[in-house]
Parts: structure tokens; sequence; C-alpha cells
């Protein structure tokens, strides 16, 4: 967990390089030819020792990820068995993974036209939201950890449409692993931090703090200071904080 050092110069650790710049128009611009149809590579995804097992176009995974492509194509394990084994992913967040890879969009429940007609109860709307919600935060995670800026936008544009409906929410657990799983300076990090800020009640913060990561609530705490301090020059006395 960063100190206050690190945390202070969160906006100076992340930065998109060149290649960043390379890969995003590339996953813009190619598309797939399939011309070998029965190339495909295994993904075994989840913890433990039955995890589930995912089958896609080799073609695909590699014309959309660098990354994977030099795993697969590598004299590596990956590249020796054709299998890639994540166990810090949810087969939930993969499915979304693939849906992308084969269309370049994202269906989801809560984006639908008619969801607010669904006949759910409200426990399984509440649980379909959370899961879903949860599912994005995985997919941007992952397509971080391939190098898929043009994924991670896509799962950013959902997460933000979803919030900004009338039944929108990301669930505050999601933050801890938000945190966890990217670096000082991340635009996610940025994002979820802005959220907070924004549309955040002060209730819900008191009844959910545990959820609330030191690094979040210190991003938070330094850009209201840094609000405050542009916008409201210090005016106050020290008689406002005698004892009564």
């Amino acid at each position: 967990m960063a100190d206050s050092s690190s945390a202070s110069t969160d906006a100076t650790k992340w930065r998109r390089s060149p290649r960043d710049e390379q890969v995003s128009k590339k996953q813009k611009t190619e598309l797939a030819t399939f011309f070998d149809g029965k190339s495909l590579v295994t993904f075994l995804v989840g913890p433990g020792p039955t995890p589930i097992e995912f089958q896609v176009h080799k073609e695909v995974v590699c014309l959309h990820s660098d990354v994977l492509a030099a795993a697969f194509n590598g004299s590596l394990i990956e590249g020796q068995t054709q299998t890639y084994r994540l166990e810090d992913t949810t087969a939930r967040a993969f499915r979304l993974f693939m849906q992308w890879l084969y269309s370049q969009k994202l269906k989801l429940t809560q984006t639908r036209p008619d969801y607010e007609s669904i006949s759910e109860t409200d426990d399984k709307r509440d649980k379909l939201e959370e899961e879903e919600g949860m599912s994005l935060v995985e997919l941007w995670v992952l397509a971080d950890k391939f190098r898929m800026p043009v994924l991670q936008n896509a799962a950013l544009d959902a997460m933000h449409l979803i919030l900004m409906s009338p039944t929108g929410r990301i669930p505050t657990y999601a933050f801890e692993y938000i945190f966890k799983n990217t670096c000082v300076g991340s635009p996610l990090r940025k994002y979820t931090t802005k959220v907070c800020l924004e549309y955040v009640p002060p209730e819900t913060l008191i009844a959910c703090h545990a959820h609330f990561p030191r690094d979040l609530l210190f991003n938070m705490a330094l850009k209201i200071l840094q609000d405050k301090r542009d916008n409201d020059p210090a005016n106050f006395k020290a008689s406002d904080f005698h004892v009564k």
C-alpha cells in the first residue's frame, strides 16, 4: 500500500507509452482473417485445481494483445502447450473478454433498453447489478494485464454508462479489488476517486468505510485539499474552535 509521498505523485506514475498508442491503433484498424480457423488456444480460468476451460481462436487473441501473442508464439510453457493459466480473474470477466474479442462490444444486462421493465425481485436485481459491475472492474484489470487499452476504455465506458443510469452503481467492495490490482496513477484509480467524491454520500462512507482502501481515502482527501486551496482561501478564526 502506498505511503503519502507515493500517493501524492499519483498523477505522475502512470503514463501511456508510444507502444501503447500503437497497440490502441492496431486494435481499432485490424480484423481477424480466420485463415487458420482451426488454430485454438486454451485459457484455464480461476484458482484451484478445477479451473474453467475456455478456447479461443489463436489469431483473434494474438491480434488484440501483444502480450498474448508473445506468450503463445514463444518458447515458454504457454507457447509449448498453447494454454494460458489465469488464476487471478473470474469466469464472468473472461466471458466478457471473449465477447469483446469477437465483436468489440460488451453486451450487458443493465444497458439493455428494457432493463427497467425486467421482472425480478429486488434481491435478484441487486445481485445482478453487483456482479455485473464487479465483472467490468475485473475485465479492466484483465485488459490491463494483457496491454489492451481499447478494451480497458470499453470496460470503463460501460461502468460509467451503468453508473449514470437511474439504478446504476458499482459495489463498494470493488474498491478494494481496484486498489489491490492496479498501480499508483492508474486511470481506474483516478476514476474511482472521482466517482467517490461526486456520488458517494457521507452515510455510505461511514457505514462501509472498511471497503474504502487507505490509498483511496488519501486520494479523496488530497483532491479535496487541492480544490479547496485553489478555490477557497483560508478564512477562519481560533474562536471557531473554542470549547463550549
